[in-house]
């Protein structure tokens, strides 16, 4: 046996050393590494910079078999990629901004064992072409980049993150890791328990706390006063023409107010960024960012992720967001080149509504879930749906469109959230079954007991999130606000009923 553990550690220096080129592992990078080669699953919590990609990339070198990687956004996948293949490791990807035919040469280097790490999107997961090609194919692992995603995104608009642990159950893939570089207690069981990770999981969380940077907390009556300390903090902690400022706003319609009024009436290099941007505008607003051609970012959640950008000196949240998870990626995208930076919360609290709006359209009573249902029956029986055997063809937008409320020919709330969550809702209870962009319908009776199922699911999912909208809120009341008052927050269990 010592000679065994003896082995692998000298395997694993050598690798670190000569295959990518560094004399030192940081702190918890060996731990991680060491478990992930023994076949245990993996939740690990580790700053951004810390080097959490290491701990996947090297096992990956050593095993014999190729480990999946699933990755939020093209951009990340695209420079993990190209900087493993400097390392002169052959990693690959496939996402939908490649040409034609790139898919099919990715597929083929996998099958034939040419690399040995391959990313993903959680959309990939269920292409049939990826499915039917990889049948039967065994991955040593499983990695899921920015696990926090599966709670953050899995229950709104990226619904394929809630089914990673179903496709590594189905395709027989033994293990799995999941990386993030926040996660409370919640979001660390909601992660393992869809990812399905084993009860012995090996669970590594580092230090989160930066001594860099000084949090306060703003209670402020109105907009305008809002707007007013917006123009006091970057006086007092970006006052330099190439000090970066990031403002979050909750909404689309509150981001492009701020934006105006910072551009237009107080002349400052303002830009703004959003979920709803087409993508060519959002790369071009995020390049200008990142190059400070304008300092000052107004944005909703939709931007940050995979952006590293070292000199914020300045993050502000304009509205208390849902939780402390998120408050805390965010803000911790100020001061990553180490020097003082200033995060700010401002407090209104006319501005909870928002947030228990956000709530609502995550947690569907079970009567709108009935009008979903039925909205898909109607879909299957249309004469002009494409039928496979039991299952038809699913058009969602034509499903959105059902219950998103207009006024003049204008949108005035998008339901397509509230839509998402009941039909993950009716996944979860076996009332329909997806293989997409297929769809199998099963009966769906009411006052069954998958109807009361359904119903006590969605109640108790809203006094989770009530629940956690509550610490934010303890912490935007508190006399004395802190940076560790968060973490503290961070790893406790939250309670209902």
């Amino acid at each position: 046996m010592p000679s065994t553990v003896s082995n692998k550690t000298h395997k694993i220096d050598q690798v670190l050393h000569d295959t990518f080129g560094l004399e030192n592992f940081r702190e918890g990078q060996r731990e991680i590494i060491e478990a992930v080669l023994t076949g245990r699953d993996v939740f690990a919590v580790m700053p951004t910079g810390h080097g959490k990609s290491l701990c996947y990339q090297l096992p990956a070198v050593i095993s014999e078999k190729p480990t999946l990687v699933i990755s939020p956004l093209i951009a990340l996948m695209r420079n993990q990629v190209a900087s493993l293949q400097k390392l002169g490791i052959p990693a690959t990807c496939i996402h939908s901004n490649q040409r034609e035919g790139d898919d099919v040469v990715s597929l083929d280097r996998l099958i034939n064992g040419d690399t040995p790490l391959m990313y993903v999107s959680p959309e990939r997961l269920k292409n049939r072409a990826f499915l039917d090609r990889t049948r039967g194919f065994n991955f040593a692992r499983i990695v899921v980049d920015e696990a926090h995603c599966i709670s953050e995104w899995g229950y709104d608009f990226r619904p394929s993150y809630l089914e990673i642990g179903k496709f590594a159950k189905y395709r027989q893939i033994d293990q799995t890791l999941a990386f993030t570089a926040t996660a409370s207690r919640m979001v660390t069981e909601d992660v393992m328990e869809h990812l399905e990770m084993e009860e012995e999981a090996f669970e590594y969380r580092a230090n989160i706390f930066r001594p860099n940077l000084n949090y306060s907390v703003h209670q402020l009556d109105s907009v305008d006063k809002k707007k007013g300390e917006v123009l006091s903090l970057i006086k007092a902690h970006a006052p330099n023409e190439d000090d970066a400022v990031i403002i979050y706003c909750s909404t689309i319609r509150e981001g492009d107010d701020l934006y105006l009024f910072l551009r237009d009436k107080m002349g400052l290099p303002t830009t703004f960024y959003h979920g709803q941007m087409v993508g060519t505008l959002r790369r071009d607003v995020e390049r200008n960012f990142m190059n400070n051609g304008r300092r000052i970012l107004v944005a909703t959640k939709a931007f940050g992720m995979g952006v590293d950008k070292q000199d914020v000196r300045l993050v502000i949240h304009f509205s208390i967001p849902g939780n402390i998870q998120s408050y805390l990626h965010e803000s911790g995208r100020a001061g990553r080149d180490g020097e003082e930076a200033h995060c700010a919360l401002f407090y209104r609290q006319e501005d909870l509504n928002i947030q228990r709006y956000f709530l609502d359209q995550q947690t569907p009573d079970v009567g709108f879930v009935r009008k979903v249902y039925n909205r898909l029956q109607r879909q299957k029986n249309n004469p002009r749906t494409k039928k496979k055997g039991p299952f038809f063809h699913c058009h969602m937008p034509l499903i959105y469109n059902t219950f998103h409320y207009k006024r003049g020919g204008i949108m005035t709330q998008d339901n397509s959230t509230k839509v998402n969550a009941a039909i993950e809702f009716l996944k979860r209870y076996g009332v329909i079954r997806v293989i997409e962009p297929w769809m199998l319908l099963l009966p769906f009776p009411e006052e069954s007991e998958t109807e009361q199922a359904i119903a006590e699911a969605a109640e108790s999912k809203g006094l989770i999130l009530e629940a956690t909208l509550g610490q934010i809120l303890r912490y935007a009341q508190a006399d004395e606000p802190s940076q560790q008052m968060l973490i503290d927050m961070m790893d406790e269990r939250v309670e209902v009923g």
